[in-house]
C-alpha cells in the first residue's frame, strides 16, 4: 500500500508542476483551438462557457499582474473535471461519421 501513496504524492507533485492549477484553470480551459474543440466550445451550455470564460479571463489577469490565486483556490486534481471531453468525444464521432458516408458515395 506504500507504493500506491508515492504514486498518489507522485502524480499531485507533477499535477502542480504545470502553471495553471495556481491560476484556477482546468485542463480543459488549456486545449488548443483544434476543430473539434471549437466545435465543441460551441456546444458548450451558457453556463459552463460562462465559467470558463470567467476562469480565463481571471488568469489573463494573474498573470499580467505576475500573480497566482492563493494556495485555498488553487484548482485540485480532483476538483479538475473534463467538462469538455464528453462534447469533444461527440464532435468526433460526428466527424468520424462524416467521413465514412462519403467513403460511401
Amino acid at each position: 500500500m506504500a507504493g500506491k501513496s508515492v504514486v498518489s504524492a507522485f502524480k499531485r507533485w507533477a499535477y502542480y508542476q504545470n502553471h495553471y492549477p495556481k491560476m484556477g484553470l482546468l485542463t480543459d480551459d488549456i486545449l488548443r483551438m483544434y476543430p473539434d474543440v471549437t466545435e465543441a466550445l460551441r456546444r458548450l451550455p451558457a453556463d459552463q462557457k460562462y465559467a470558463r470564460d470567467f476562469r480565463i479571463s481571471r488568469a489573463m489577469s494573474l498573470s499580467m499582474q505576475k500573480d497566482e490565486l492563493p494556495r485555498s483556490e488553487w484548482t485540485t486534481p480532483e476538483n479538475d473535471t473534463p467538462y469538455l471531453q464528453p462534447y469533444i468525444k461527440d464532435v468526433q464521432d460526428e466527424m468520424n461519421e462524416k467521413k465514412w458516408w462519403k467513403t460511401l458515395q
